[in-house]
């Protein structure tokens, strides 16, 4: 995110400046030489959810896609622990991280929010430039059509799940309704016979990341999805999946850049 902007609601810092603002450095003598400069984080709270989630010292692991952290201490973590009367006991570290937790913050807090959390310019820089050359400037409809997980989890629920031939023909009315040529789909499906099948009837285009054998996955990862979200923000209409974070999300996104909301819509 460009925290330059967020800088203006709340003091936040990169995470390479957190260990650069502490005065931590990672001692020569440690029998640790996995563990890389000052990356050192004095307590980590592990989700409960973790398995096993049991208290640890000293050991060298990644964290949020960095690796060679050195953690003093981990712990697990609790509602608690979160708030201001749990980190007390703890006044003494420099730097205090939480991993797998998620803190849902409440809708109509999350809203004022949104303004400032806005990705790094390059992330709007390759959405544009992916969104010029696929459509040559002509206008799209963009779709997250969500499977993998949802395949289990949403299998009880009529109002989530689309099989492809049916998303094609939601696709293609939509298409029809608007005028529009073209399509965009973010999707974690993998089904090939599907995506041939949307292929071949769609000509759809997606997002294909340039291979870097220095990014970590987990920073890949997330740095792909947010180039997805922002070239759905940049569609005329945009179709999502009912229940998903990251249709919320696009949707969020597309409200920032003046998007209507009407130009948004579930596929069912």
């Amino acid at each position: 995110y460009n925290v330059s902007l967020l800088s203006k609601f709340v003091e936040v810092a990169e995470l390479a400046d957190v260990w650069s603002l502490a005065s931590h450095t990672v001692p020569d003598s440690t029998p640790m030489p996995e563990a890389e400069g000052d990356r050192v984080i004095d307590v980590l709270f592990h989700s409960m959810g973790r398995t096993p989630c049991e208290p640890e010292s000293n050991v060298v692991t990644t964290f949020n896609g960095v690796p060679g952290v050195l953690v003093k201490s981990s712990a697990c973590s609790s509602p608690k622990t979160s708030s201001a009367a749990g980190v007390v006991p703890h006044a003494h570290a420099q730097v205090i991280a939480y991993a797998d937790v998620f803190d849902q913050v409440p809708e109509m807090q999350a809203k004022p929010l949104a303004p400032y959390l806005r990705f790094v310019d390059t992330i709007y820089d390759e959405a544009r430039s992916f969104v010029d050359e696929a459509f040559g400037g002509e206008p799209f409809i963009a779709v997250h059509w969500r499977r993998a997980d949802f395949k289990l989890t949403r299998a009880a629920r009529d109002d989530v799940l689309l099989d492809s031939r049916k998303l094609v023909e939601r696709i293609k009315h939509a298409m029809q309704e608007r005028g529009v040529r073209h399509v965009y789909i973010a999707t974690d499906a993998t089904e090939e016979a599907d995506l041939e099948l949307l292929r071949r009837e769609l000509g759809y285009r997606s997002y294909d990341s340039i291979p870097n054998p220095n990014e970590p996955n987990l920073v890949k990862a997330m740095r792909v999805a947010n180039i997805e979200i922002a070239i759905c923000a940049l569609s005329v209409y945009f179709l999502g999946t009912r229940t998903s974070n990251f249709s919320a999300t696009i949707r969020e996104e597309r409200a920032i850049q003046g998007s209507p909301a009407a130009s948004n819509d579930f596929l069912i």
